[in-house]
């Protein structure tokens, strides 16, 4: 006889509360219980017999001890979930874990909107869910990152980042032409640079200057 005979799982508390709506669900009818029986028990494990086991409450108390929203900290990211129900309503957004890079996080099992605030300009903006998708599953960054910048801040980053590589192309030549003396001012009246855009409006007044 094996010694396993009479041995079951251990019931567990059988609700949690989804962190998007507030409301009290049903745990095998969230994404943490998805994402249970993916990786630790293959969906061999019955929806609806078998009584939630052991290590699938550890689970639950771990998530919900490190979803911790009111803090703003980053680790918010690593520990997302919701319902079925937030899913098909549009509050949440399903995170495909299969794709994500953890690092020293862990999965988003659901994406939701984040509020932040733009390190340089001070406003408030909103990082949404299906940003939060094409982060972590299409660019493949690492769950913890996360935008310090608002979007507009953002391109007007991407921006500068532009026109000082091209900078650096149109410094190259010892003799450059009118063209491209033309294009340096542009670039250094658009980055502000009040002293060089003046030096090349001088070069360019010499060089326009028949002698």
């Amino acid at each position: 006889m094996s010694r396993f005979k009479n041995k079951t799982a251990r019931p567990v508390k059988n609700t949690v509360a989804c962190p998007v709506c507030n409301e009290t669900r049903d745990a095998r009818h969230t994404v943490l219980w998805d994402w249970y029986r993916t990786y630790y028990c293959s969906n061999f494990v019955s929806m609806d017999t078998h009584p939630l086991p052991k290590d699938f409450e550890r689970i639950v108390e771990s998530f919900v001890r490190l979803f911790r929203p009111e803090t703003g900290d980053r680790r918010v990211h690593t520990c997302q979930w919701a319902c079925h129900v937030c899913l098909h309503e549009g509050r949440a957004v399903a995170g495909n874990y299969e794709k994500q890079y953890f690092g020293m996080g862990g999965p988003i099992l659901a994406y939701t909107d984040l509020p932040r605030t733009c390190h340089l300009c001070a406003e408030p903006f909103v990082f949404n869910a299906h940003e939060q998708q094409h982060w972590y599953k299409d660019l493949q960054f690492i769950v913890d990152s996360v935008p310090n910048e608002c979007p507009r801040c953002r391109i007007q980053l991407r921006r500068e980042k532009e026109l000082h590589q091209r900078l650096g192309e149109l410094l190259k030549p010892i003799q450059p032409t009118i063209e491209q003396l033309e294009e340096l001012y542009a670039i250094y009246t658009e980055l502000q640079l009040t002293e060089k855009a003046e030096l090349i409006q001088r070069r360019l007044k010499n060089k326009k200057t028949p002698w």
